[in-house]
Order: structure tokens, then sequence, then C-alpha cells
């Protein structure tokens, strides 16, 4: 093997990168790559130079303040509870200096967690964090930012926790997000739960599939939905959707259904047209 001054050398490096170690378990030479090595050191190793800040807020819309510090800041929040709301605000920005680094870790959730820059602007940071959640924060001194480094959200919630996802007189909406064109929202509880729609009708029109097996039993959609007049049905629906209408005036299947009688029956769209059947 060539001596070390024999090696041509290496004007960067990266994670993948080798070092020869000794390894006292094995006896003999192996290798590790700096991005083993990094790890090893992360937790092997505290940094000194952490001043730790430990609250314990008591009630919902709490507001943690971080004094000024020499040195990064490791805040450790032991809510007494899981609380709606909650606000940490940060040392003021003419305090912070360049590479400073803050660490958040959170005990309990807390549901709309807003991080306050003091004068300086954050970036990427949770709105939320839940039962042992946590995120990093490192500044930038030349553009007055605060810059996410890592997070975990945690656990939002259990079974018996509410996530509120709206204020007071606002829609509730559960919204998937991605690059795909198409994505599902599957609701699933645990065990022998249900989903419950609680003391609210359903409206007309929100469930899209034809059926659904609720309690093991295959029932049709179109029962759960509000009946509605046939003007009420609007223009036309994707294919296979169902409605129900009171004032059809004919009972043909699969006729065109038309408006001006009595009769009650179910409709299903075939993409054009509202169809009786």
């Amino acid at each position: 093997m060539p001596t070390i001054n024999q090696l041509p050398s290496a004007s960067s490096l990266s994670s993948s990168d080798q070092l020869p170690v000794y390894s006292s378990s094995n006896g003999d030479a192996r290798k590790a790559s700096l991005s083993t090595l990094l790890a090893w050191f992360r937790s092997t190793f505290a940094d000194p130079e952490f001043t730790t800040v430990l609250e314990a807020p008591t009630g919902s819309g709490f507001n943690i303040q971080l004094d000024a510090a020499s040195e990064s800041i490791w805040l450790i929040a032991n809510p007494t509870g899981a609380f709606a709301a909650g606000t940490i605000t940060l040392p003021p920005v003419a305090d912070c200096f360049d590479g400073q680094e803050i660490i958040v870790t959170c005990s309990q959730s807390v549901t709309a967690l807003t991080v306050d820059g003091n004068g300086a602007t954050v970036l990427g940071e949770p709105s939320a964090l839940g039962t042992g959640g946590f995120f990093a924060l490192r500044f930038r001194e030349s553009q007055a930012t605060w810059y996410t480094t890592s997070q975990s959200l945690g656990a939002l919630g259990t079974v018996n926790d509410t996530l509120t996802l709206a204020s007071s007189g606002s829609d509730v909406t559960l919204l998937a997000s991605g690059a795909a064109a198409n994505i599902s929202i599957s609701l699933t509880p645990k065990g022998t739960g249900s989903v419950d729609c609680g003391s609210a009708a359903v409206t007309a029109g929100e469930f899209e599939a034809p059926s659904a097996v609720i309690d093991n039993v295959n029932v049709d959609i179109a029962i759960l939905q509000t009946p509605t007049t046939v003007a009420g049905l609007g223009g036309a629906a994707p294919s296979g959707k169902r409605r129900f209408v009171t004032d059809a005036n004919a009972t043909t299947f699969h006729s065109i259904v038309a408006g001006g009688g009595s009769n009650n029956v179910p409709v299903y769209s075939d993409g054009t047209n509202w169809r009786i059947g």
C-alpha cells in the first residue's frame, strides 16, 4: 500500500469518501465513510456551546421569549398539556450572530405554532408540532434570516386528540397536495373506531363514489345525500355520480330526468345528462 505522501490529493470531500480505521472490536483495519464518522461524532459529543433553556407553558396561546445569548440555544419546551396555539419568539435580531443555532424540542403537541423572528425573517419553520416534535434553525447574519436546517413534526395527536384545521367561522379543508395528478384521501379509524360526521347533515354532492362500506355493509351513497330538485342537480357531473330528486315528471328507467313532477327517483350521470335509475 502506498504511503500517504504518495497518494494524490483530494480537492473536495463527499459523505461517501472512505477513511482507514483500526477496529478494536474486530482486531483489524477497516474503512469508514465520512458520513459514518460524522454520525458517530453527533451521537457521542454534545456541543458544549449551547445554552439550554427549559420552559413549561401552562395554557394555550403561550409565548416563549428567548433572550439574547452568546452561544447557540437549545429550547426544551414542556407544555403542561396539548395546546391549540403557542408562539416562540426568537432573540432580537440585533443580538443574534452569524451561524448561531436554535434547537427546539417539544414534549406536547401544539396545533398552531408561530415562530416570531423578532426582527429577522424565518424560513421553513413548522406551523405545528406534535408530541416529541423538534426543529433546528441557523442564523445568517448578512440576510438577517433564520433558516430551518432540520425538523420532525412528531406525533400530531392520538385517537383522543382534536386537530383544528381552520379558525372559527371558516370551513375546514382537508387537502391533498403533491406532484401526482390524482391523490386519494383515506380516513382509517383504529380498531373498532368509526369515522364520525357529527350531528351536521351531509351536504348533497359531497360523496363522489357510487357506494361505500359502512359497518361491513355495502351502502349506496345516494341514500346518504340530501334529496334535491332536478334544477338543483346543476350541470352535467362526472359519469357514475348518483343523486336523488323529488320532482321528476317521469319514472322511466334510463330516460333523461326532467322536473315539474312529483316523483321521487334516484338519478345518475352518464357524463352528459342526468338519467333516471
